[in-house]
């Protein structure tokens, strides 16, 4: 679904007629609320010099896994300052411990969903189509509370059910030794 149709579903679904402007930035908050579930992945790799200090790529959400020379490191708290590993402080990654003068640094991350834009009215969501509509509750409920219309206040509670669906859809698409079983 296209954003031009998501603000022209978001404003069947409101009382009053709403600009884009409004629609797409609540569509974007949306989008941020997904993104731990969407799990986009991205891999940025550095090379390793004497300054130590790694920009974070600017979608940065989470890490997956990082390596050093082909070794995976572990985060350490801000706490340890001994311990090899790395920290990541003010947008920045550092190593600390036993650092190699040279080579690469592989850093595997998850990245935040891309944001929409009324330049590009075009464009469509990173999630999964079926999935669109979470965008339009999220926004039309968002409207209706800061607006308190509360005449359908059912939009927010249908964005929470299908967010969970769609993380459940999200987890049945891993592979399954991705998925840890519990037993009684």
């Amino acid at each position: 679904m296209q954003l031009k149709e998501i603000v022209s579903q978001v404003n069947g679904d409101v009382e009053e007629e709403y600009d884009a402007a409004t629609i797409v930035g609540w569509v974007n908050r949306a989008l941020d609320d997904l993104t731990p579930i969407a799990k986009m992945e991205a891999y940025i790799s550095y090379s390793i010099d004497s300054a130590n200090s790694y920009p974070l790529p600017a979608d940065y959400h989470n890490d997956a896994m990082l390596l050093v020379n082909d070794y995976q490191w572990n985060e350490r708290p801000l706490s340890d300052r001994k311990s090899t590993g790395y920290r990541k402080w003010a947008g920045k990654l550092s190593l600390q411990g036993s650092v190699p003068s040279s080579g690469t640094i592989d850093l595997y991350f998850y990245r935040r969903l891309k944001h929409l834009s009324t330049d590009k009215m075009e464009a469509e969501p990173e999630i999964e189509p079926e999935y669109h509509d979470l965008l339009i509750h999220y926004a039309a409920g968002m409207i209706q509370f800061t607006e308190e219309e509360y005449d359908r206040p059912d939009a927010m509670g249908k964005y929470n059910q299908r967010k969970e669906e769609y993380a459940a859809y999200k987890i049945s698409q891993l592979p399954p030794s991705f998925i840890r079983m519990e037993y009684p």
